[in-house]
Parts: structure tokens; sequence; C-alpha cells
């Protein structure tokens, strides 16, 4: 599965399983100042349809954090941005 440019949107069950909705951004940064509103503009995207949907089940996801680069996680991000 194909899950570059993409992010962890949205977990559900099917058939008893979580699963994990991944959601398209392309090259569309997270400028806005909430999370949803870029998730918004993101959602609107021809990949994000619901033809093209990409799940995957939440058991993968420690397997493929171990082979993908990732950015790493910044605890005071919004402490950061108050000062």
């Amino acid at each position: 599965m194909e899950l570059k440019d993409r992010v962890p949107y949205h977990l559900s069950e099917q058939d008893g399983h979580t699963v994990c909705r991944w959601l398209y951004l392309g090259d569309k940064p997270f400028a806005e100042p909430f999370f949803d509103h870029t998730i918004s503009k993101c959602l609107s995207l021809a990949e994000n349809s619901n033809l093209t949907r990409t799940f995957s089940h939440i058991d993968m996801l420690p397997q493929w954090s171990e082979t993908i680069d990732a950015i790493p996680f910044v605890s005071d991000a919004f402490e950061a941005m108050l000062q």
C-alpha cells in the first residue's frame, strides 16, 4: 500500500477490527490555525473521494512505523508558539 503524502486520519471499526483511514495531503502543509481547517481542505482533494479512500488494519501501524521517515514529535509545540 502506498502511503506517501498521507497521514492517519480516522479510526473506526469494520467487521470487528479497528481500521485506520488515511488522508491524502499532497503538498498541503498544516498551515491553518487549527488542525480541522487543514483537514477540511484536504478532504476536498480528489484523492480523498469516496471511491479512493485508503484504509489499513490498525495492527499494521507499529510495523510500518519502523520503516518510514517521520517528523520527530515535539511535546511542547504549543508552549513554544506562545513564547
